[in-house]
């Protein structure tokens, strides 16, 4: 995630500079990197693919025609601060409790204000996509009679077969009752989708 921010300060994505330097992720990135004796300035060719991943989601979040927005495991990254300036969003934001943490006080130090009082369609919930009865909870910010994007980046390439069945379904278990669309750049490759047929499949 340290690396992620850190590298989207190499482009105009909202709050980027700030959220590196408020999560010092310049240094954790050198941390991490400078024992392996890698030069960080070298592995910033990772950032113009952040970045076009960024600015597209936020594109296919505008034109899906919803306005309502649940994003899953996002991180410190900032779409949710920047979506809400239009009052028409409702955005939840969600990931474990570290992660949450952390970025609430990110968005305080930016805004001055305590990070669910600063726009009354922003929220920032602790949830885990594996588990169905936190997604739930977190749902409660929405009105249910208005569809909702469901929307990550970076998620389930982490995930085993198993877990990604279960957020799959605790996904699909939300677009059954709001409606709405599933957004994610997240994808296997077909030839690992032929090893997982070839065990079995029960997704």
């Amino acid at each position: 995630a340290k690396l992620v921010a850190w590298w989207r300060t190499f482009s105009d994505i909202p709050y980027a500079r700030e959220v590196s330097d408020l999560s010092h992720a310049e240094l954790a990135v050198r941390e991490i990197l400078d024992p392996m004796g890698i030069d960080p300035a070298k592995t910033t060719w990772g950032a113009p693919l952040l970045e076009i991943r960024y600015k597209s989601l936020m594109r296919e979040i505008r034109d899906s025609g919803c306005r309502q927005v649940l994003e899953l495991a996002s991180g410190i990254a900032l779409r949710g601060l920047a979506m809400t300036i239009d009052p028409a969003f409702t955005y939840v934001e969600t990931d474990l409790p570290g992660i949450t943490g952390e970025k609430m006080k990110i968005v305080e130090a930016i805004t001055g204000k305590e990070a669910n009082q600063v726009r009354p369609n922003l929220h920032f919930v602790e949830a885990n996509v594996l588990n169905k009865t936190e997604l739930e909870a977190a749902t409660k910010m929405l009105d249910p009679s208005k569809p909702v994007v469901i929307v990550h980046e970076g998620l389930l390439q982490y995930f085993s077969r198993d877990e990604k069945i279960t957020a799959t379904r605790n996904i699909k278990a939300i677009l059954e009752r709001f409606g709405g669309v599933w957004i994610t750049p997240d994808f296997d490759f077909r030839s690992t989708l032929t090893e997982w047929g070839k065990m079995g499949s029960d997704a």
